[in-house]
């Protein structure tokens, strides 16, 4: 039974290669040969599958979108020349402008203000007591005013007049008045200044001077 099914087989197997060769002699005389200058027919050489190479397909670039794309950042040029500071440069001493100092001016304090007829008795002050017969009176009154100075309603001579000094600031001038004789005891000095015409209000000072000792007693 075994040597029945082989044999079967092989004469199959047998057949179907017959077959098989019949074919592709069949198809063989079908195709013509191309004929060379001499006249023989020459048989075209199919290349061999394992000779045939794939042609590679190159991928296409697809250009990414905006989104996607990373910012380049700029390359810095290492050659590129470093921009300098100018320095500025201090002006020689020839062409600075000299500086003028700030001078201070301390004014000398003034006494309040006066009036335009107001005169003022600074000295001797009021019931003062003098040691001499003779000493300074200091007037002060407004500028522009004349003033008429009296002892015990004498009038002084006014070539006593040594000082007088004039305040431009507050318009009044200070006059002194030397050597005026007084008597022993007391006595009342006035002054009244004079303006355009108009007097003013008399200024009064009373004042005493001790007289000389006339007797001693033990």
């Amino acid at each position: 039974m075994k040597l029945t099914k082989n044999t079967l087989l092989t004469f199959l197997l047998v057949t179907t290669l017959e077959a098989i060769s019949l074919v592709i002699a069949t198809t063989a005389c079908a195709i013509p040969l191309p004929v060379t200058d001499t006249g023989i027919a020459q048989q075209e050489v199919l290349p061999s599958t394992l000779e045939l190479t794939p042609t590679p397909i190159t991928p296409l670039d697809i250009p990414a979108p905006a989104s996607q794309v990373a910012p380049t950042t700029p390359i810095e040029n290492p050659l590129a020349p470093t921009p300098t500071t100018p320095l500025i440069q201090p002006a020689p001493a020839s062409q600075v402008a000299p500086t003028t100092p700030t001078e201070v001016v301390n004014e000398p304090e003034t006494n309040n203000a006066i009036s335009v007829l107001e005169v003022k008795i600074l000295t001797p002050t009021n019931s003062a007591v003098l040691d001499i017969a003779a000493t300074s009176v200091i007037l002060q009154y407004a500028e522009g005013s004349t003033v008429e100075l009296k002892v015990n309603g004498i009038g002084v001579d006014p070539s006593s007049i040594g000082r007088t000094e004039t305040d431009n600031k507050s318009k009044t001038v200070t006059q002194t008045w030397y050597g005026v004789v007084f008597k022993p005891g007391d006595n009342t000095i006035t002054a009244q200044a004079t303006r355009e015409g108009k007097t003013g209000v008399i200024a009064t000072v009373k004042l005493q001077v001790r007289g000389t000792a006339t007797q001693i007693k033990l």
